[in-house]
Protein backbone atom coordinates (compact mmCIF):
# COMPACT_ATOMS: atom_id res chain seq x y z
CA UNK A 1 0.00 0.00 0.00
CA UNK A 2 3.11 2.29 0.42
CA UNK A 3 4.09 1.81 -3.22
CA UNK A 4 0.37 2.74 -4.09
CA UNK A 5 0.47 6.11 -1.77
CA UNK A 6 3.78 7.60 -3.85
CA UNK A 7 1.93 6.86 -6.78
CA UNK A 8 -1.57 8.42 -5.93
CA UNK A 9 1.05 11.42 -4.79
CA UNK A 10 2.55 11.75 -7.94
CA UNK A 11 -0.70 11.63 -9.87
CA UNK A 12 -1.60 14.58 -7.59
CA UNK A 13 1.47 16.10 -8.45
CA UNK A 14 1.14 15.21 -12.51
CA UNK A 15 -2.34 16.55 -11.72
CA UNK A 16 -1.27 20.45 -10.40
CA UNK A 17 1.82 20.45 -12.85
CA UNK A 18 -0.77 20.22 -16.11
CA UNK A 19 -3.14 22.53 -14.96
CA UNK A 20 -0.15 25.21 -14.76
CA UNK A 21 1.26 23.50 -18.15
CA UNK A 22 -2.48 24.20 -19.81
CA UNK A 23 -3.03 27.51 -18.21
CA UNK A 24 0.68 28.79 -19.01
CA UNK A 25 -0.14 27.41 -22.75
CA UNK A 26 -3.30 29.24 -23.12
CA UNK A 27 -1.67 32.57 -21.93
CA UNK A 28 1.12 32.08 -24.13
CA UNK A 29 -1.46 31.37 -27.46
CA UNK A 30 -3.38 34.08 -26.65
CA UNK A 31 -0.72 36.77 -26.01
CA UNK A 32 0.87 35.66 -29.35
CA UNK A 33 -2.34 35.60 -31.29
CA UNK A 34 -3.04 39.24 -30.03
CA UNK A 35 0.11 40.97 -31.04
CA UNK A 36 0.64 39.31 -33.97
CA UNK A 37 -3.54 41.04 -35.18
CA UNK A 38 -2.07 43.80 -33.64
CA UNK A 39 1.03 44.25 -35.39
CA UNK A 40 -0.88 43.22 -39.03
CA UNK A 41 -3.77 45.46 -38.27
CA UNK A 42 -1.84 48.28 -37.45
CA UNK A 43 2.13 47.49 -38.45
CA UNK A 44 5.05 47.76 -36.33
CA UNK A 45 3.40 51.81 -34.71
CA UNK A 46 0.94 49.68 -32.75
CA UNK A 47 3.02 47.61 -30.86
CA UNK A 48 4.41 50.96 -29.30
CA UNK A 49 3.92 52.66 -25.48
CA UNK A 50 5.09 56.16 -24.98
CA UNK A 51 6.65 55.75 -27.85
CA UNK A 52 9.08 52.72 -26.79
CA UNK A 53 8.46 49.79 -28.64
CA UNK A 54 7.23 46.79 -27.26
CA UNK A 55 9.15 44.60 -29.60
CA UNK A 56 12.19 46.62 -29.36
CA UNK A 57 14.12 45.25 -26.74
CA UNK A 58 13.43 41.30 -27.68
CA UNK A 59 13.90 42.35 -31.71
CA UNK A 60 17.39 43.67 -30.75
CA UNK A 61 18.00 40.47 -28.65
CA UNK A 62 17.20 38.52 -31.49
CA UNK A 63 18.35 40.21 -33.93
CA UNK A 64 15.40 40.02 -36.22
CA UNK A 65 13.26 42.21 -38.13
CA UNK A 66 9.76 43.27 -36.48
CA UNK A 67 8.10 41.28 -39.41
CA UNK A 68 10.38 37.80 -38.85
CA UNK A 69 9.85 38.63 -35.20
CA UNK A 70 5.89 38.59 -35.98
CA UNK A 71 6.58 34.99 -37.47
CA UNK A 72 8.70 33.56 -34.63
CA UNK A 73 5.66 34.85 -32.28
CA UNK A 74 2.56 32.90 -34.67
CA UNK A 75 5.16 29.71 -34.77
CA UNK A 76 5.31 29.65 -31.13
CA UNK A 77 0.94 30.20 -31.03
CA UNK A 78 0.90 26.92 -32.73
CA UNK A 79 2.90 25.46 -30.62
CA UNK A 80 1.00 26.58 -27.42
CA UNK A 81 -2.51 25.35 -28.65
CA UNK A 82 -0.47 22.08 -29.17
CA UNK A 83 0.81 21.83 -25.80
CA UNK A 84 -2.40 22.95 -23.86
CA UNK A 85 -4.06 20.03 -25.88
CA UNK A 86 -1.89 17.63 -24.55
CA UNK A 87 -1.97 18.97 -21.50
CA UNK A 88 -5.82 18.94 -20.91
CA UNK A 89 -5.45 15.32 -21.80
CA UNK A 90 -3.11 15.18 -19.08
CA UNK A 91 -4.86 16.46 -17.06
CA UNK A 92 -7.90 14.41 -17.53
CA UNK A 93 -5.86 11.34 -16.78
CA UNK A 94 -4.61 12.62 -13.48
CA UNK A 95 -8.00 13.07 -12.24
CA UNK A 96 -9.51 9.66 -13.52
CA UNK A 97 -6.61 8.10 -12.32
CA UNK A 98 -7.34 9.38 -8.76
CA UNK A 99 -10.68 8.94 -9.14
CA UNK A 100 -10.13 5.33 -9.64
CA UNK A 101 -7.58 4.89 -7.05
CA UNK A 102 -5.05 2.91 -9.11
CA UNK A 103 -3.17 3.31 -12.41
CA UNK A 104 -3.83 -0.26 -13.25
CA UNK A 105 -7.47 -0.09 -14.69
CA UNK A 106 -8.69 -0.59 -18.07
CA UNK A 107 -9.81 2.64 -18.72
CA UNK A 108 -6.95 4.19 -17.21
CA UNK A 109 -4.72 2.22 -19.25
CA UNK A 110 -6.29 2.67 -22.52
CA UNK A 111 -6.67 6.84 -21.44
CA UNK A 112 -2.81 6.53 -21.02
CA UNK A 113 -2.24 5.15 -24.74
CA UNK A 114 -3.99 7.85 -25.88
CA UNK A 115 -2.07 10.28 -23.83
CA UNK A 116 1.31 9.05 -25.56
CA UNK A 117 -0.38 9.21 -28.69
CA UNK A 118 -1.34 12.45 -28.69
CA UNK A 119 1.93 13.39 -26.67
CA UNK A 120 3.65 12.21 -29.71
CA UNK A 121 1.29 13.37 -32.67
CA UNK A 122 -0.05 16.65 -32.03
CA UNK A 123 3.76 18.73 -31.40
CA UNK A 124 4.43 16.55 -34.43
CA UNK A 125 1.51 18.18 -36.27
CA UNK A 126 2.40 21.63 -35.14
CA UNK A 127 5.80 21.63 -36.26
CA UNK A 128 4.42 20.64 -39.76
CA UNK A 129 1.64 23.11 -39.85
CA UNK A 130 4.56 26.12 -38.70
CA UNK A 131 7.00 24.50 -41.40
CA UNK A 132 4.26 24.95 -43.81
CA UNK A 133 3.22 27.92 -42.73
CA UNK A 134 6.73 29.46 -42.89
CA UNK A 135 7.62 27.65 -46.79
CA UNK A 136 4.46 29.61 -47.60
CA UNK A 137 5.12 33.21 -45.93
CA UNK A 138 9.13 32.78 -46.92
CA UNK A 139 7.89 32.88 -50.64
CA UNK A 140 5.95 35.98 -50.20
CA UNK A 141 8.80 37.45 -48.15
CA UNK A 142 11.90 35.64 -47.63
CA UNK A 143 12.60 36.99 -44.35
CA UNK A 144 10.05 34.82 -42.93
CA UNK A 145 12.00 31.86 -42.40
CA UNK A 146 11.25 28.94 -40.06
CA UNK A 147 13.09 29.46 -36.54
CA UNK A 148 15.47 26.63 -35.43
CA UNK A 149 13.57 25.31 -31.87
CA UNK A 150 10.64 24.60 -33.52
CA UNK A 151 12.25 21.52 -34.11
CA UNK A 152 12.93 20.87 -30.85
CA UNK A 153 9.32 20.98 -29.61
CA UNK A 154 8.12 17.94 -30.00
CA UNK A 155 8.35 14.91 -27.61
CA UNK A 156 8.62 11.52 -29.21
CA UNK A 157 10.21 9.76 -25.91
CA UNK A 158 7.92 11.19 -23.73
CA UNK A 159 4.96 9.76 -25.53
CA UNK A 160 6.56 6.48 -26.25
CA UNK A 161 7.24 6.48 -22.38
CA UNK A 162 3.79 7.00 -21.97
CA UNK A 163 2.65 4.26 -24.32
CA UNK A 164 4.69 1.22 -22.56
CA UNK A 165 3.78 2.14 -18.99
CA UNK A 166 0.05 2.30 -20.62
CA UNK A 167 0.80 -1.39 -21.58
CA UNK A 168 2.25 -2.23 -17.96
CA UNK A 169 -0.98 -0.18 -16.58
CA UNK A 170 -3.14 -2.76 -18.61
CA UNK A 171 -1.42 -5.97 -18.16
CA UNK A 172 -1.66 -5.08 -14.20
CA UNK A 173 -5.37 -4.18 -14.57
CA UNK A 174 -5.85 -7.74 -16.32
CA UNK A 175 -3.97 -9.90 -13.81
CA UNK A 176 -6.48 -7.82 -11.22
CA UNK A 177 -9.74 -8.91 -13.04
CA UNK A 178 -8.42 -12.17 -13.04
CA UNK A 179 -7.64 -12.80 -9.73
CA UNK A 180 -3.75 -13.47 -9.70
CA UNK A 181 -2.52 -10.26 -8.61
CA UNK A 182 -1.14 -11.54 -5.61
CA UNK A 183 -0.74 -15.16 -6.87
CA UNK A 184 3.33 -15.18 -7.07
CA UNK A 185 3.51 -14.06 -3.11
CA UNK A 186 1.18 -17.41 -2.39
CA UNK A 187 3.81 -19.67 -4.16
CA UNK A 188 6.20 -19.09 -2.14
CA UNK A 189 7.84 -21.76 -0.18
CA UNK A 190 9.69 -21.17 3.40
CA UNK A 191 12.71 -20.12 2.25
CA UNK A 192 11.09 -17.24 -0.24
CA UNK A 193 11.47 -18.87 -3.12
CA UNK A 194 8.97 -19.75 -5.82
CA UNK A 195 8.22 -23.48 -5.80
Amino acid sequence: MNSLNVIQTLAKIGKIISRIIYILCCVGFWASLVSVIIYALAGEGALKIGGTSILGPIQSKADLSALALCGHIAGSAVICAAEAFVARRATKYFENELKDGTPFTYDGSKELLKLGITTIVLPICAVIICSIGFSIAGHINPELTKPEWIENTTSTGMGIAMILISLLCRYGSELADSGRLEAPAANQGEEGKTV
